[in-house]
This record gives C-alpha cells, sequence and structure tokens, in this order.
C-alpha cells in the first residue's frame, strides 16, 4: 500500500524543517477548483511542525483509510487552553466538506496557525479542529465523497463512510457542547450564520446569548435559526450523547477575496468561544 507524500492527510510522520510561518499559496495555484490537494497537504504537514513547538496545540489525525490504493487522514488538531480540566467548554469546528472549494480550509488553518503562536483565545477550552473532512474529494477534484454523496449533507448517525465514521466516533467519546462549520456560500453576499440545536434545558441560553452582530461586526450578517429534529450533520447523534449540542453553519460569500475570508473566519471563531464560554459561566452561577 503506498502513501501520497507528506501532510496529516496520508501519514503520521513528519519531516523536520525551518519552515517558521504559514504562507498563502501562490495566486498561481488557485482556480476554479480551489487550492490543489498537495498544496493542502504540504499546508498540514508544516502545521504539524508548528504544533510540535507548541504547548496548547496539537496535531492527533485520525485514521487511515485506503482508496485507490492511497491511505489518507481526517486531519484533526486539538488547542488544550491553560486551566482545562474535564469541565472545560469543548467544541469542535469543521471545514472542507467541499471537496472543490477550499477556502474554509485554508481559513480554519491559518487560524490554527496563530493558535500555535499565540493561544489567544483563552483559558478552559478544549477545542478541536477538522480543516480537511473530505480529503479523498479534493483528491478528486470532487464535491462528493467516495460513495458519490456530499459528506456535509448525511446523517453523523448511519452514514458509513470513513469520514463520517471517525467524525462519529470521535463526537461520541469527547461529547462537544456544539459543533462550528466552515462553509463556502452558493450566491450569498453577507454570512449566513444558521443556528440548529438549542435545546440543551438551559433558560438563559438561546441564538442571542451565544453570538451577535457585536461578534461579527463590521461583517454583514443574515442570522438563521432552524428547529426541528435533525436529518443531517453531527445533531444526529443528540440522543447517544449525555446532553443535545447545537451547531452553527457559517457560509461566507464566494466572491469575498481569501484575505477577507480569513479574517472574517478567525474574528468570528475567536468571538464566539469566547461569549459561549462566558455565557456557560454565567449559567453555572445563577
Amino acid at each position: 500500500m503506498r502513501s501520497l507524500p507528506k501532510g496529516s492527510v496520508t501519514r503520521h510522520a513528519m519531516k523536520k524543517n525551518n519552515y517558521t510561518t504559514l504562507e498563502p499559496a501562490s495566486p498561481n495555484n488557485f482556480s476554479i477548483s480551489g487550492v490543489p490537494f498537495d498544496v493542502v497537504n504540504e499546508i498540514i504537514s508544516r502545521l504539524h511542525e508548528l504544533a510540535l513547538k507548541s504547548d496548547y496545540v496539537f496535531g492527533s489525525p485520525l485514521g487511515p483509510w485506503q482508496k485507490e490504493g492511497l491511505s489518507f487522514y481526517l486531519s484533526r488538531f486539538v488547542y488544550f487552553g491553560p486551566h482545562t480540566s474535564d469541565d472545560a467548554v469543548r467544541l469542535a469546528f469543521l471545514a472542507g466538506f467541499d471537496g472543490v472549494d477550499t477556502r474554509g480550509t485554508q481559513a480554519l488553518l491559518r487560524f490554527i496557525e496563530r493558535l500555535t503562536v499565540i493561544p489567544e483565545i483563552g483559558q478552559g477550552l478544549n477545542l478541536s479542529f477538522f480543516p480537511l473532512v473530505n480529503s479523498y474529494g479534493l483528491y478528486q477534484k470532487s464535491r462528493a465523497a467516495g460513495q458519490g454523496t456530499s459528506l456535509g449533507r448525511v446523517s453523523w448517525a448511519s452514514d458509513l463512510s470513513p469520514e463520517i465514521t471517525l467524525l462519529r466516533g470521535d463526537a461520541l467519546l469527547r461529547a462537544y457542547h456544539g459543533f462550528i462549520r466552515i462553509e463556502t456560500g452558493e450566491d450569498e453576499e453577507v454570512i449566513v450564520a444558521r443556528m440548529r440545536g438549542l435545546s440543551l434545558g438551559l433558560e438563559y441560553l438561546d441564538r442571542t446569548s451565544l453570538i451577535s452582530s457585536e461578534d461579527t461586526d463590521p461583517f454583514p450578517v443574515r442570522w438563521e435559526t432552524e428547529n426541528g429534529p435533525a436529518t443531517e450533520g453531527p445533531l444526529t447523534l443528540a440522543t447517544d450523547l449525555p446532553f443535545a449540542p447545537f451547531e452553527l453553519t457559517l457560509r461566507l460569500p464566494p466572491t469575498w477575496r481569501d484575505e477577507l475570508f480569513d479574517e472574517a473566519v478567525a474574528l468570528i471563531i475567536r468571538n464566539f468561544v469566547q461569549r459561549y464560554r462566558a455565557t456557560l459561566a454565567h449559567g453555572i452561577n445563577l
């Protein structure tokens, strides 16, 4: 069984080098299909090198599974903030369900990079980052996974694809309070923030207590709330978890340049995490 060269999606071992900071891929590497698989794979590999020097960020890929004689991994980075305990806030951030558009993946990778250098997001946090869910789709330049389905639109409770199987096992083990998904929209001109699953039985917890326009300013946002039983995504696992999690999906305009995309993702994630932690602390003291 042969493996693709370098990168956490294909192997655990990383070579040492003199790499010091991540840089965006050259504009010549961009196309309608996004950044090529080998470029994304190299960025993930280099980010593992930075994580080795960090006290708070750790690279821990899941897998492997085999396709077409190649080994693929589900890239995962974990942030344990200072004073993290079993009662810490546990959140999962996911991007890269689309094997064609890689902007969500790039934005999340650059946010993780900043955490390896300046862990400014706060204390008492247990955060997992999955920047490239559909690595096989990116390799094939296809929005669908190996089974011909979109990984962003399947039930985590029943789907048998290797990517979702790994995500399901991780979610059941870690019992996240919530999942935050980063996507590129289709024709949106503003950020669309959709909240699902706020059924934690906590009277003080609603959409506006978790995230508001103050957290997204100066970026324009359209807010959506979806109720009812989940038929796709991680919330389909709710009955198998100790409490029902929420899911926040951020869909960013497809016309935004990469720098603006990255800036918006970083700002919203940072503000959201800090507000959520403060909201839970306030509720516990009520």
